[in-house]
């Protein structure tokens, strides 16, 4: 109808103004042929010009009539913007532009927005590969041939730059390739002197950090001189090989005043970091390498403090804020972990909140909100730009007059750096930090704040500063859940379920029913929540830790309404009021509000009752269920079905690995080997951190390490060394409950029996024998691993032993089936070893030695000692029975590889 103004009639006069601004504005800048503005510039080839008149799609999917052509500085080539998706090969207005689907039909502005966003975040998985490949190299690749394949490699790419343009697979791999030379980069620019033995030494230097462990307090002591008996040196190789590290970690006793700043003279004795407990594990000397940590250690006594810096500088200016602080929110609550849990959540202080507390807030999925993250962040900085725009709002001159929200935002970005520096700076922190900040300058400078845009940004710029972080589980669970949840959230807020929430829709316009649906549709949300975040990292805590929490969903949904409406706000405000001498009231009332966290997380642990201990997935395992994960919430169309090949490829390394059957430390003081059930035995019932690992590593809780124990069959030690017996894992090691695994990863149920190795009624059953057992000692012979100490005993255990582990040089003639000795022994560390029992005939004889002698000492270990293992006398086989089965060596791995890389040399 014409006349209407809706745009639908044929007369042009009568359509919307917009559109008659936008061709106006479009005529004004054409360039026409022989015009000033376009003298000058090289005509594009006809194949980069659209014909006149055709239709083009802009960035923001809006079809616009084209103009004449548009002349470029440069033939054949526009510059592309690395944050556009058009960089990455995606055409926003192609039918498929990659994983990232479909933009055709009606969703072809929703599919450029998703593009948009997750351009630069598929960079950044492949920045992470690069990291990755390189950490995982067997040795050091050569520094001139990295640095002259890098540079071919750049010069290919600038070639292929102005010729013809970057497509998907180049920039990708660029990304790659960034991601490698990054790894190698900060592994050499790192590398500081190491101790290579224990010392004892007298050291002078400067405490640049103080920190609270569950042990006690700790320094971080960067190395002035060091030396003993008076020679004192600076870091670095000395003459006659020793080696001073240029930074140490020491403990010290409780009563030590030390600050950061302080100049010591101290007596230490120090150990190189310790390298893997075991292969796969928990590397100590990987974190001490990049730290710049060159030996840890314990001090003789307090440290004598001779003086302070000139300058006392930024670092202990605030960990004296720090510090001030946490003992101003000590005054103002009770002791207990109340407050404790005040201290952690306002400061980042977690070393006086007990045990038993943390374990409630682990066992309950709560341990989250102990990282200062988004949740916090976001609670400090968006309350600083709400309380400021409405004080600034008040004011009518300064209202009408400047852009309000811009000056809300940058006051919002400073109290977030300083919540950033004031909580310690932790990776999740960091995170969080860019994050909010990106959105802030987005409102500084009027431009909108992209959510996996800003996830992606946030974390290569991170990766490429620090790329060993990658390992970190803080930074994996941080980024797994927020990228998880981002792109749930991104795809919610296009549904039409949120639609319906928000009340466009005709029936949700009728506010009793709003009332009834909205606290349901806030109920669906913390649900979805606490399963997405809880998947995410759920898998990643069970590779790192060997727990989930098993009914973490009950205990976020009753304690995260705590932390977001109580106990966090509260905190925010008793920071802002705490310089005016009014903090007392916000900190009581968020005291309470941590007293009913703490209750919650007591309840939710008590339906567990200690079953949430799995067996840890492997790295192979965790990194195929994390990618197909990724790879579901992110693609699009037809390439989301790639998701279950690659949660199918980890579900099969989930089934295929197990753990292993016999440890050996790398000191070899402690070891642990399956008994005759084919449980997990440790040599030692003290606490140790080695034995701790490895029932970690079968899934059965630390709290079990002294009824590990061995048994007096199974081990014997004297002067000259020890001699375990081993045995596979049996029949019962498959039976998992993966219905269980499953729910307990949605925070939904019990992950108990995950395997058999981690079965709490197992203490029951090794007390007495059963007919099964007796019959398996028939059946099955025991692997003898000897670790000899003195010669003689090396002589006589390579007779007789099937493994032999020792520091000594061993001859070329041992008769061991297994034997690593001497350097071999040194450069490989701690020692895992799989066994089977392939069947064999009734007169076949074990391999390596004479197998009469191996059938004499087979129960040997039940004789006196050392001497009853190697001379036992066991009953002979009857000739017309069947030989048991022999125990043989399926696989092995060391702790370290050969050459060691940097960080275990």
């Amino acid at each position: 109808m014409a006349g209407t103004g809706d745009g639908s009639g044929s007369d042009p006069e009568q359509q919307e103004p917009g559109r008659r601004a936008d061709r106006r504005l479009a005529g004004k800048h054409r360039f026409k042929p022989g015009t000033s503005g376009s003298a000058g510039r090289l005509d594009r080839p006809e194949e980069d010009v659209p014909a006149e008149g055709a239709e083009t799609v802009s960035s923001e999917q809006n079809v616009i009539p084209a103009g004449p052509a548009i002349r470029s500085s440069r033939p054949g080539f526009s510059r592309p913007n690395w944050t556009r998706p058009e960089a990455y090969g995606f055409d926003p207005s192609g039918p498929v532009g990659g994983p990232l689907g479909s933009s055709s039909g009606s969703h072809r502005k929703r599919q450029g927005r998703c593009r948009e966003e997750q351009g630069l975040l598929w960079g950044g998985f492949s920045l992470s590969a690069g990291i990755l490949t390189y950490f995982s190299l067997p040795e050091e690749p050569s520094a001139p041939v990295l640095f002259c394949a890098l540079f071919v490699l750049a010069s290919w790419a600038i070639w292929r730059y102005r010729t013809r343009g970057l497509n998907l697979a180049v920039l990708l791999g660029l990304w790659f390739c960034t991601g490698f030379a990054a790894g190698s980069f900060r592994t050499a620019y790192v590398a500081a002197p190491r101790l290579e033995a224990a010392r004892t030494l007298d050291v002078h230097g400067v405490v640049t950090e103080r920190e609270q462990s569950s042990s006690g307090p700790r320094l971080i002591v960067d190395v002035l001189e060091a030396g003993s008996r008076g020679r004192m040196a600076p870091p670095g190789r000395q003459e006659r090989g020793n080696v001073i590290p240029a930074r140490i970690r020491l403990s010290i006793p409780d009563a030590s005043t030390v600050r950061a700043g302080d100049h010591v003279r101290l007596k230490a004795r120090l150990f190189p970091p310790s390298s893997p407990i075991r292969p796969g594990g928990y590397d100590f000397s990987f974190s001490a390498y990049f730290s710049g940590i060159g030996a840890t250690g314990f001090t003789y006594g307090k440290p004598e403090v001779i003086g302070e810096p000139p300058s006392i500088g930024l670092r202990r200016t605030l960990e004296e804020l720090r510090q001030a602080l946490a003992a101003r929110i000590r005054q103002s609550l009770s002791p207990g972990d109340p407050a404790e849990l005040a201290v952690a959540l306002l400061v980042g202080e977690r070393a006086g909140l007990s045990d038993k507390a943390e374990e409630s807030l682990r066992a309950a999925g709560l341990a989250h909100v102990l990282a200062i993250s988004g949740l916090h962040m976001g609670l400090f900085a968006g309350g600083a730009y709400a309380a400021v725009l409405l004080i600034l709002a008040m004011i009518e001159p300064l209202a009408l007059r400047f852009p309000l929200h811009k000056i809300a935002a940058g006051v919002a970005l400073l109290a977030a750096s300083f919540y950033l520096l004031l909580s310690g700076a932790s990776v999740s922190t960091q995170r969080a930090f860019i994050m909010i900040s990106l959105v802030f300058l987005g409102i500084l400078t009027s431009r909108r704040g992209l959510t996996l845009h800003s996830v992606a940004l946030a974390g290569i710029a991170l990766l490429l500063v620090r790329p060993e972080q990658l390992f970190h589980p803080g930074f994996q669970m941080s980024f797994a859940s927020v990228i998880c949840l981002v792109a749930v959230y991104s795809q919610w807020t296009d549904s039409r379920l949120r639609k319906l929430a928000g009340g466009e829709r005709a029936e949700m316009r009728n506010l009793p029913l709003r009332l009834v649906l909205t606290p349901l549709f806030w109920l669906f949300g913390v649900l979805a929540t606490t399963a997405i975040a809880g998947l995410a990292t759920g898998i990643i805590g069970a590779h790192h830790f060997g727990r989930i929490a098993s009914y973490g969903m009950i205990g976020n949904l009753l304690g995260m309404p705590l932390v977001s409406l109580i106990i966090m706000p509260m905190g925010v405000l008793a920071l802002a009021l705490m310089p005016l001498g009014l903090s007392a009231l916000p900190l009581f009332a968020m005291e309470k509000g941590l007293s009913m966290l703490l209750a919650v997380a007591s309840f939710t642990q008590s339906l567990e009752d200690g079953r949430g201990s799995v067996v840890p997935p492997g790295a192979s395992a965790t990194l195929f269920l994390t990618s197909g994960l990724f790879w579901l919430l992110l693609a699009r169309g037809r390439w989301r079905w790639i998701s279950p090949g690659l949660i199918a490829v980890g579900l099969a390394f989930l089934v295929i690995e197990r753990p292993a059957d016999v440890q050996i430390a790398d000191s070899g003081a402690t070891v642990a080997a399956r008994d005759r059930e084919g449980s997990l035995r440790i040599s030692s019932a003290r606490a140790s951190f080695a034995g701790e690992m490895w029932l970690q590593a079968e899934g059965v809780s630390p709290d079990l390490l002294k009824s590990r124990k061995m048994a007096a069959d199974q081990a014997a030690c004297d002067e000259t060394g020890c001699v375990y017996r081993a045995y596979p894992p049996g029949n019962a090691e498959d039976r998992r409950n993966w219905a269980g695994l499953g729910l307990a990863l949605f925070g939904l149920g019990s992950a108990a029996e995950q395997g058999a190795v981690d079965k709490l009624e197992l203490e029951q059953v090794v007390i007495g024998k059963n007919s099964e057992t007796e019959s398996r000692e028939e059946r099955v012979r025991a692997l003898l691993v000897a670790l000899p100490r003195t010669v003689e005993a090396l002589e006589l255990d390579c007779r007789l032993a099937d493994v032999v582990v020792t520091d000594l040089d061993v001859p070329a003639d041992c008769a061991a089936s297994f034997v690593i000795g001497g350097k071999d022994r040194k450069d490989l560390g701690a020692l895992s070893f799989w066994l089977e029992t392939p069947f064999l005939g009734k007169t076949e004889a074990l391999s390596g030695a004479d197998g009469g002698e191996r059938d004499r000492i087979e129960d040997g270990l039940e004789g006196d000692g050392l001497t009853g293992v190697l001379q036992g006398d066991a009953s002979e086989n009857s000739g017309g029975s069947k030989a048991p089965q022999r125990t043989v060596i399926s696989a092995w791995r060391g702790a370290k590889t050969r050459p060691p890389r940097p960080w275990h040399q």
